[in-house]
């Protein structure tokens, strides 16, 4: 064994030289003393710990200075041919959408194709229909001002607008029709939105976001609950029209807030003025008043009381005698009354201007083509220069084809099976089934039955066999052959016919003839009805009862009312008692 003794005196202070400089290097380093230290007392104290201690640093060390690793620079998997074989033998592809299931056949075979434009005539299966399904409530789609409207308009700015409202998509026809209604609802502003779906789904979004409080009616109609839920607020629901349980709903929520010390949110009550779903009219002097005590603003969705409630057509807020200035949203459609397409919303300035950017179904939408603008704007102009006359033959209407039916289903002995829930100034008139009734013992609570029971009805009216009386189709096809006469419709194209106008200069009037006769030649058929259609598998918190939908028109007349209301009498009756035999 070698000792210091040993070494030559000149190698022990090479050492020693050696070993004082690394002491200095390692007192250079910051620190260096302080890890020097715990080293020494570590290693004296507890050896085990020091040990442990150094070989994770070792392996962190590896850790970070070693390659990563990329799953796609390993080497390929080569596969034979076999291999290859079996793999795509076993190979099972999905179908790329998802199985039809009962509901939606049964949407795929209601579908029907109309031959021409829609009014109070539908072009149905080679035959002339009665329609008494399309949103016009008013009438709108048949007045010829408004058609030589759109021919003029069409001509001035063309089809679409192919842009965005935000860009280059706003026209001088948009800026007048917003102003034109918020003129005649009586608020500061009003912004327009291309797809009337969108309007209420837009608008709800825009100001509420997680966090926030919405407090809305169980029976809303979906574009409602869909702008509810995009929203993430918190959703609260209350049953349908009913002010008590609102206001509990509103209490409680008050002092779960007083409870748990939660700051104010942004606030919201939702309602429709008439509801699409029941036919009912909302209290809107109540909920204004609830509004106002527990400081939430109003949203109210009126597609179907705007332009038929009211002593102006100003919706339910005229109608129940609320205050115009404490609903903070009102939004409508202007399809169902005013013979266009899109919808709008109107508020204060400051309300309707933040929409114009966070408005999604405005921002990032095309706009409206100008012809639609026009269409609405002018029959906006009819209805405020015709209020009682418009109105009052609808409301005259609903309630005449309300006893009508009320009476023909006396008479076919269906008045402990059928009902006709909602208010008499609806024009929309929900037909359901009522379960337990002595001729629906049989139908059990299978809504997909009601459903296919309710949509045989609808296709047997439509046909027309055996529920057209003959003698009432001889009395429509006169009817119908003096109001469409080509000369009332049209008056510079009395007494000329297709081949007067053969040089290209006459195409305009060509394309008008055409039209106007287009349902002459067409043999007398039934009355074309809607099933209420919803989506069962997304409508909050429960899908609505199934109903045949009947719209009613201020260009209805009491004969077709009448036949109205007896073919679909007639229709019901023959299903039932087919089904149920």
């Amino acid at each position: 064994m070698t000792t210091t003794s040993d070494l030559n005196p000149e190698t022990v202070a090479l050492l020693e030289r050696g070993l004082r400089l690394a002491m200095r290097a390692v007192e250079s380093v910051p620190g260096a003393p302080a890890v020097v230290n715990y080293l020494s007392h570590s290693y004296h104290n507890d050896r085990w710990r020091l040990f442990l201690e150094i070989l994770l640093v070792g392996i962190l060390t590896k850790y970070l200075l070693s390659k990563k690793y990329r799953p796609r620079e390993a080497p390929a998997v080569v596969l034979t041919d076999r291999e290859i074989d079996q793999l795509v033998a076993e190979w099972e592809p999905e179908p790329l959408p998802m199985p039809l299931t009962k509901a939606d056949n049964l949407i795929l075979d209601s579908h029907i194709v109309f031959n021409g434009p829609s009014g109070k005539y539908l072009a149905v299966d080679s035959k002339r229909c009665l329609n008494f399904a399309s949103l016009n409530f008013l009438g709108m789609t048949d007045r010829i001002e408004i058609r030589h409207e759109a021919e003029k308009v069409l001509r001035d700015y063309g089809v679409g607008t192919c842009g965005p409202p935000g860009f280059y998509g706003t026209l001088d026809a948009h800026l007048e029709l917003e102003t034109s209604i918020a003129n005649f609802v009586g608020k500061e502003m009003a912004i327009l939105y291309s797809y009337g779906f969108a309007a209420i789904a837009s608008c709800i979004p825009a100001y509420a976001k997680k966090g926030d409080i919405i407090v809305v009616d169980e029976a809303a109609s979906f574009a409602v609950q869909r702008g509810v839920y995009v929203s993430r607020a918190d959703v609260h629901t209350f049953k349908h029209n009913d002010m008590a349980d609102l206001e509990a709903v509103l209490q409680k929520i008050e002092k779960t807030r007083i409870a748990r010390k939660q700051p104010l949110t942004r606030r919201f009550i939702v309602v429709e003025g008439l509801y699409q779903n029941t036919g009912t009219i909302c209290d809107l002097v109540t909920v204004t008043r609830l509004k106002t005590q527990y400081k939430y603003r109003l949203v109210v969705e009126d597609s179907f009381g705007f332009g038929t409630l009211g002593k102006t057509g100003r919706g339910a807020v005229e109608h129940t005698g609320a205050d115009m200035g404490k609903v903070d949203f009102y939004v409508a459609s202007l399809a169902n009354s005013l013979a266009g397409a899109g919808g709008f919303v109107a508020g204060a300035t400051d309300v309707i201007d933040h929409q114009r950017l966070a408005g999604l179904g405005y921002t990032f939408s095309a706009s409206m083509p100008a012809i639609m603008a026009r269409a609405s704007l002018r029959a906006l102009k009819i209805l405020r220069d015709e209020p009682e006359a418009l109105i009052g033959r609808l409301r005259a209407n609903t309630a005449h084809f309300r006893q009508a039916l009320t009476h023909q289903l006396k008479a076919a002995g269906l008045q402990d099976t059928v009902e006709l829930p909602g208010v008499v100034e609806s024009p929309a008139v929900h037909v359901r089934l009522v379960h337990g009734s002595p001729l629906l013992a049989k139908l059990g609570d299978d809504r997909f039955d009601e459903e296919c029971l309710l949509e045989a009805v609808v296709t047997r009216a439509r046909v027309g066999a055996d529920v057209v009386d003959p003698a009432e189709a001889e009395a429509a096809e006169a009817a119908f052959a003096k109001e469409t006469a080509v000369g009332q419709m049209w008056p510079s194209l009395a007494g000329t016919t297709q081949e007067d106008l053969t040089l290209p200069a006459d195409a305009e009037k060509a394309a008008a003839l055409a039209s106007a006769t287009l349902l002459n030649g067409l043999p007398h058929g039934g009355v074309v009805f809607t099933r209420a259609k919803y989506a069962l598998d997304q409508e909050l918190p429960v899908p609505p009862p199934a109903s045949i939908r009947v719209v009613i028109s201020a260009a209805h007349g009491q004969a077709e009312l009448d036949r109205a209301a007896a073919v679909l009498a007639k229709s019901l009756k023959l299903v039932i008692s087919e089904r149920f035999a």
